[in-house]
C-alpha cells in the first residue's frame, strides 16, 4: 500500500441516506470561541479558542502535559460538550460529521483486556459504515491486512489484543483508524510508545494521508530534527491556543 485514496462518503445504514456533503468553502475543521470545564462550572480547561484545518493538512497540538489537549480533541469530536463556542467539521456541527471524523484516543483510554483480535479491532473501523447485521466484506478485510502490513503488524492479525505490545497496539489503534476512510484525524499522542524505528514509520504514513487530501490534527511532545514537516504547530497554553510561527519536524 504506497497510499490512501479518495472513497465516496457512505450510506448511513440506520438512516438510509449519505451523509451531507461538505457544506461550500467550509473548512474540514473549525472552531470558535470555544471554551471547556472540568468539574466545577468556574473550572475553565481553555476557553476563547479558535482553531481552522484545511484540506490536506498536518497540524501539531502541542502543550505540557495537563494543558488540556485530550479535552480539546474530544470537544472537537463531539464527545465531550463544550462549554461555551462552536465547533464545525466540513460546515456541520460534530454529529453530522461522525462518518467523515476518526478520533484516536491514548492507548491507555483503551481496554486491552477485551477479548478481540488485532485484526478484528482493525476491522471495527469500518462498523460505522455498515447496518447492524452487515459485517465488513473480502475486500474490506484484504484492505485491513494491507493497512496492518504497512503499520509492520502483519501476522498478527490473529492475536488477542492483550499479547500485544505497546506499541503495537498503539499502531494497531492507528490501523483501525485508517481503516474507517475517514476525511478528518483527530489523533491523541499517536506516536506514543513507538521506538524510533516504527515512529518514523508512522509519519510517513500520517504524511501519506495528508497527500491523500486528508486532514490530521495531532496531539504531540515538543518535536526534534527530522523529515515530517506539519503546516501548521499550535500551542496550547495556560488555558489559550496560538500558533507557533516556524514548525520544528518529527523524529525520524
Amino acid at each position: 500500500m504506497n497510499g490512501f485514496h479518495w472513497h465516496p462518503p457512505p450510506w448511513i445504514p440506520y438512516g438510509g441516506r449519505r451523509p451531507p456533503l461538505p457544506a461550500p468553502l467550509a473548512e474540514p475543521l473549525e472552531a470558535t470561541s470555544l471554551a471547556a470545564t472540568i468539574g466545577r462550572p468556574d473550572h475553565r480547561v481553555f476557553e476563547d479558542i479558535n482553531l481552522a484545518c484545511g484540506r490536506g493538512t498536518l497540524t501539531w497540538l502541542q502543550g505540557a502535559n495537563g494543558a488540556g489537549k485530550t479535552t480539546l480533541l474530544k470537544v472537537l469530536a463531539g464527545l465531550l460538550k463544550p462549554a461555551a463556542g462552536h465547533v464545525s467539521l466540513f460546515g456541520y456541527p460534530p454529529f453530522r460529521s461522525a462518518h467523515r471524523m476518526a478520533y484516536l484516543p491514548q492507548r491507555s483510554m483503551i481496554d486491552w483486556t477485551y477479548p478481540i483480535s488485532a485484526k478484528a479491532l482493525v476491522l471495527s473501523g469500518r462498523y460505522v459504515h455498515h447496518g447492524w447485521f452487515s459485517r465488513p466484506g473480502t475486500t474490506e478485510r484484504s484492505e485491513a491486512g494491507r493497512i496492518m502490513e504497512r503499520l509492520g503488524l502483519s501476522g498478527l492479525g490473529s492475536r488477542r489484543i492483550s499479547q500485544l505490545s505497546g506499541g503495537q497496539q498503539q499502531r494497531l489503534l492507528i490501523a483501525r483508524a485508517i481503516s474507517q476512510r475517514a476525511d478528518l484525524f483527530l489523533l491523541d499522542e499517536p506516536d506514543n510508545h513507538l521506538d524510533i524505528e516504527a515512529r518514523a514509520e508512522l509519519w510517513r504514513c500520517i504524511d501519506d494521508l495528508r497527500k491523500a487530501g486528508k486532514t490530521i490534527l495531532a496531539a504531540v511532545h515538543e518535536g526534534g530534527e527530522g523529515t515530517i514537516r506539519p503546516d501548521k504547530v499550535m500551542i496550547l497554553e495556560c488555558g489559550r491556543l496560538a500558533e507557533r510561527r516556524h514548525p520544528g519536524r518529527i523524529h525520524d
